[in-house]
């Protein structure tokens, strides 16, 4: 009975053990549907939610048209050679 009792002390902790394994990454889960690149993907995916941060800038600027999109994004002139001088 103690042999018994002893072989499923050590499995526990053994289990113990691959589960902190696994859960600090140190070792992979080769059961999981996904791979770790596949798991980033689908994290950084989900967390950046692009559409909804471009409908609240266009909402911001009180209307949803590209030239009100464009008018509010602006770039500093373009300096050209001109007879050997930059202008703006």
């Amino acid at each position: 009975m103690q042999r018994a009792q002893d072989k499923v002390a050590e499995m526990q902790a053994r289990s113990g053990a691959l589960d902190e394994l696994l859960a600090s990454g140190a070792l992979t889960d080769l059961n999981s549907p996904s791979d770790d690149i596949q798991a980033q993907l689908d994290k950084a995916g989900t967390t950046s939610n692009v559409d909804a941060q471009l409908a609240a800038l266009k909402a911001q600027l009180g209307t949803g048209t590209g030239s009100a999109t464009e008018a509010a994004v602006s770039f500093p002139p373009r300096k050209t050679p001109e007879h050997g001088q930059f202008q703006d």
